[in-house]
C-alpha cells in the first residue's frame, strides 16, 4: 500500500498556539487554502482511497481533495490526535507557567505532562491499528490518510521500528504537509517523503509566517 499522511489545515487554534489534542475547533482561513492547495498537489496522484479523522479540521482537509478526485471519505476515530486530557486548549505559556516541572519533562524527556489524556505508547497503538487495516484491505493501492501531527510522528516511528519513546526524534510535521510510506505487507514501512510542504509556497505572504510556523508544541495539535 502506498500511504499518503496528511496533517490538516491550519485551525483557528493552530493561528493562537492552543494544544488542541482531541478539541475540535475547525479550519482557520489559511487552513482552508492549504487544504485547497494540498487537494491541487495529490489531483493527479492516482488516489484510490481517503480516511480521515473524525475531528472538523481533519475532515474538513480532506474534503478539499475528495472533491477533487471524486471519492468519498472514510471517517476514522482511530486517526484522532494524541487527547492530551488536561492541557487541552492550553498555550504553551499557560502550561510553562502553571506546570514547569511538567512542561520541562515532556519538552526534554518525551514524557506526556498531562493529567487524563493518554500516552504516546497508547496512541501509537490505535495508528499502527489502523494502518494495519488500510494495508490488508488496500493492498497495492494509494490511500490518502487525513489526520494530525502527532499521529503522523508516532506513525512514522510505528512504520520505521522505533518504540514510541522515539516520538521526539521525528521533526515536528506541519499544516497540510505530506508524509509517504510504502507499507509492506508484513506491516513495516519504507519512508518516501516527510513533511513535504512544496505545494504551500504560493499561499504563504508574510502575514503567513508566523501562524504557519510548526514547533514541537503544536506538532501534536
Amino acid at each position: 500500500m502506498r500511504l499518503i499522511l496528511v496533517r490538516h489545515g491550519e485551525s483557528e487554534w493552530n493561528a493562537i498556539g492552543r494544544l488542541q489534542g482531541q478539541a475540535n475547533p475547525p479550519l482557520s482561513k489559511l487552513g482552508r487554502r492549504q487544504a485547497a492547495h494540498m487537494a491541487a498537489r495529490l489531483v493527479d496522484e492516482g488516489v484510490d482511497a481517503i480516511v480521515a479523522s473524525d475531528l472538523e479540521r481533519a475532515y474538513d482537509t480532506a474534503d478539499a481533495l475528495a472533491g477533487s478526485v471524486d471519492l468519498a471519505i472514510t471517517p476514522r476515530q482511530d486517526l484522532r490526535e494524541v487527547d492530551v486530557g488536561s492541557w487541552t486548549g492550553t498555550t504553551r505559556e499557560e502550561v510553562e507557567r502553571e506546570n514547569p516541572q511538567a512542561w520541562t519533562r515532556w519538552r526534554i524527556e518525551g514524557i506526556e505532562g498531562w493529567e487524563d489524556g493518554e500516552t504516546y505508547a497508547d496512541a501509537m497503538v490505535r495508528v499502527a491499528g489502523a494502518i494495519s487495516e488500510l494495508a490488508a484491505s488496500h493492498a497495492d493501492q494509494t490511500v490518502v490518510a487525513v489526520t494530525h501531527g502527532g499521529c503522523i510522528r508516532l506513525a512514522t516511528c510505528h512504520l520505521l521500528g522505533m518504540p514510541a519513546a522515539e516520538f521526539g526524534r521525528i521533526m515536528s510535521i506541519g499544516n497540510a504537509s505530506l508524509t509517504e510510506f510504502l507499507v509492506e505487507p508484513d506491516g513495516t514501512g519504507r519512508l518516501v517523503r516527510l513533511n513535504d510542504t512544496a505545494h504551500l509556497a504560493e499561499v504563504t505572504t508574510a502575514d503567513d509566517l508566523e501562524p504557519m510556523a510548526t514547533t514541537e508544541f503544536d506538532s501534536i495539535a
